[in-house]
């Protein structure tokens, strides 16, 4: 069930309720959308229960026996996590990233850093992106991030984060439709990525 004022995502699977923080993660890295999920027991709520609604931070399930129960979607957060959930989505303009980097730091929440990353990534953010990365321990993805922002040209910058989000048709475009284009790093990108060789057209505008 989707929250009812934000794009977040509740389920229910095996006696656990998840929160997918960030949906949209999954179009990133499959990885980040596991990472940026909580998930809690709910036994207590028996066989079957229906959500009935997903407000705040409060997920509020139907027991078969008829009645009502408001769970929290996480038992380590603290008090003041529904606002602090909601404020990680207003990460949408630059002027709310160092916000929403101080509300992850307060909270000491690896899901919400992990969903930070996949929001600043999806956003082009890269330094923010960085700083949560380095705060879960994702080494090899902060130090890719580095060979991004040293790159020389936006194209292949584009690329290659369109190829770290498993898009090798995006990469390709962006490379070939750069200016000038990159013939010689498109065909490069594909033999170094192992994809089947096949003819690359493009339309030069003399």
């Amino acid at each position: 069930l989707w929250h009812e004022s934000m794009d977040m995502l509740c389920a229910l699977c095996d006696f656990k309720l998840l929160v997918y923080i960030y949906p949209q993660a999954v179009w990133v890295d499959k990885e980040f959308l596991q990472m940026s999920t909580l998930a809690r027991t709910a036994r207590e709520v028996g066989k079957n229960p229906e959500i009935i609604s997903f407000c705040g931070s409060q997920v509020t399930l139907r027991r078969t026996d008829g009645s009502l129960y408001a769970i929290s979607p996480t038992d380590h957060l603290s008090s003041a996590a529904p606002v602090m959930l909601q404020q990680v989505f207003t990460a949408t303009g630059k002027r709310y990233w160092e916000h929403a980097i101080r509300v992850c730091r307060y909270v000491k929440c690896s899901e919400l850093w992990a969903a930070l990353a996949a929001i600043a990534i999806h956003f082009r953010h890269l330094e923010t992106a960085k700083i949560c990365l380095a705060e879960i321990n994702e080494v090899d993805k902060v130090q890719f991030l580095n060979y991004l922002t040293n790159l020389p040209c936006d194209a292949r910058r584009n690329a290659e984060l369109a190829l770290f989000c498993k898009r090798p048709a995006e990469a390709e475009v962006a490379l070939l439709q750069g200016n000038p284009p990159r013939v010689f790093r498109a065909i490069e990108m594909n033999m170094r990525n192992h994809f089947s060789f096949r003819k690359i057209s493009c339309d030069f505008k003399p």
